[in-house]
């Protein structure tokens, strides 16, 4: 059933992070808001990123991971209570132990998410970390800049697909400068980015809405709703379970041709199907 739906598709639309780019991000630089302990800063954030799986939180992580002065401070701190809004970020209650009996609120993830004020255009994706002021107002405790590795097969891959008259889109809800600047270099025309995966679905439905036949590419934990509305939905195999579970195919390794194999091979057998 997969292989009949995916040669009948027309339109293509990828995820960024771990689909276009490697599967992994990493920090370039970091900046402690006024008035607070960078090292302070740093192992909050690494306690609230190792709660999620999202590659960001994964890159912040392994910031906190390899500085000392940071892991000195992990011990002092603990989450009572962590909730992730899946393509947002994550908020977190947390006990310091110098102080028991107060309990502090934060936010770890994107700028909107976090409340935090807008810096201009990046290249970079923006990571914020920022905590609830006593009347209910964020607090920038640390920004992180990550960036990631465009696929080398990647732009090859967007060729290949559209020699074969596949309209390519890219969806993401990383910053729209990032997004923009990954569609230049793998030459897709539409991308959009800041996208929560509600917007990603909207925008899948009405492509089909316009009787398009739409494939979908993705391996986060929030592109679970957009794999499941496609007509036909791929996953890396390094993708998280529910990603896997509502997808039609799963990519084992690290190679992104082979969604373009795998499309063409499906018109191929179709079209022997047919013929017999």
């Amino acid at each position: 059933q997969g292989l009949e739906a995916l040669a009948a598709v027309d339109t293509l639309v990828f995820d960024k992070t771990g689909t276009l780019t490697r599967d992994g991000m990493a920090v370039r630089n970091l900046q402690a808001g006024v008035g607070v302990d960078a090292d302070e800063a740093l192992a909050l954030a690494g306690l609230l990123a190792r709660q999620s799986v999202h590659p960001a939180s994964r890159a912040v992580a392994r910031a906190a991971d390899n500085d000392a002065a940071a892991q000195a401070q992990a011990a002092r701190w603990q989450i009572v209570q962590v909730q992730e809004r899946a393509g947002f970020g994550l908020i977190a209650v947390v006990r310091d132990s110098l102080q028991p009996e107060r309990l502090r609120q934060f936010r770890l993830g994107s700028v909107r998410h976090t409340g935090a004020l807008e810096q201009g255009a990046s290249a970079l994706q923006q990571v914020v970390l920022t905590e609830e002021d006593s009347q209910g107002q964020p607090r920038e405790l640390m920004r992180f800049g990550l960036s990631e590795d465009l696929r080398a097969e990647a732009p090859a891959v967007v060729a290949q697909l559209r020699a074969a008259g596949i309209r390519v889109l890219l969806l993401s809800g990383d910053r729209d400068a990032a997004v923009q600047r990954i569609a230049a270099q793998t030459g897709i025309d539409v991308a959009v980015g800041d996208c929560t995966p509600q917007d990603k679905l909207s925008r899948l439905q009405s492509e089909q809405a316009a009787g398009r036949h739409v494939a979908m590419v993705g391996d986060g934990l929030n592109d679970g709703p957009v794999l499941a509305g496609a007509h036909v939905s791929f996953a890396f195999g390094r993708a998280v379970p529910l990603a896997q579970s509502r997808s039609a195919f799963v990519v084992l390794g690290d190679h992104l041709e082979l969604v373009a194999q795998a499309l063409l091979l499906a018109r191929r057998t179709l079209r022997i199907v047919l013929q017999n």
